[in-house]
């Protein structure tokens, strides 16, 4: 992609862990029992931290989205590292948005190519009525990233995937999204999360909670996971919360 760069150059910390797509996707298709990183204790932390971070970003009326590709993008679980606590950090803000009195045009960033899985997160507005990027996009986002913590796939099931027409595909997806329908209930999700998940993609922005409402509920012991025969540690859960969400 041109892009223009006035002279800087972005450096960024590496983190060996790596994207937590593919850690995820190893971690579900193994039944938990092929990742050395993963685990029902990291994974609550991770989805906890994820709301945590982007609410103290949204106080500052930053949204996270990319203006080049007109369509918001960055909020995905591809774009979630790990550091080496395993704890959450969220990349690719090659352009954060910020909600109220900025020029956009005063903007400098970097960017990188245009990946079209990373379009399925974005929210109904957007594409039924092409509506600027907004708090709540961010929140339908966290939907759609929750749910791939619990599936590795994200599609209908009357809509295959066409590699060789993604355009095709994703039209499909998106006329499916704008129509008001959702991606089916995983096997494995607790009942918790697909509520919050229901409540965080619903089709008018208004009815999304906010990720303070978002922080709050998650820190309901509920929300604890219990798969693969492991649980969560609730003691390790509650020092991160309380360090990661202050307020």
């Amino acid at each position: 992609w041109p892009v223009e760069t006035s002279g800087y150059i972005v450096v960024k910390d590496y983190y060996k862990n790596g994207s937590l797509k593919e850690l995820t996707e190893e971690y579900l298709k193994s039944n938990g029992s092929n990742n050395s990183i993963l685990n029902p204790t990291v994974r609550s932390k991770i989805i906890f931290g994820v709301a945590a971070i982007m609410k103290k970003l949204h106080k500052l009326n930053i949204a996270h989205f990319n203006l080049t590709i007109h369509i918001l993008r960055d909020l995905t679980i591809g774009n979630i590292l790990l550091d080496d606590n395993c704890e959450p950090l969220i990349n690719n803000f090659n352009l954060v948005g910020f909600n109220k009195g900025v020029s956009f045009d005063e903007l400098r960033f970097l960017d990188e190519p245009y990946f079209p899985e990373n379009a399925l997160s974005m929210a109904p507005e957007r594409i039924a009525q092409d509506k600027n990027c907004s708090l709540e996009c961010d929140v339908f986002s966290y939907a759609i990233f929750v749910y791939l913590m619990f599936s590795t796939k994200l599609s209908f099931p009357n809509i295959k995937e066409n590699t060789k027409n993604i355009n095709l595909f994703l039209f499909k997806t998106f006329s499916m999204i704008a129509d008001g329908n959702r991606y089916p209930r995983p096997n494995n999700i607790p009942d918790h999360y697909w509520e919050l998940i229901q409540d965080c993609w619903s089709n008018d922005p208004n009815d999304r909670p906010s990720f303070d409402d978002i922080t709050k509920k998650l820190r309901n012991d509920v929300f604890a996971l219990k798969e693969f025969g492991n649980v969560t540690d609730l003691k390790k859960l509650h020092e991160y919360q309380n360090r990661i969400d202050k307020d």
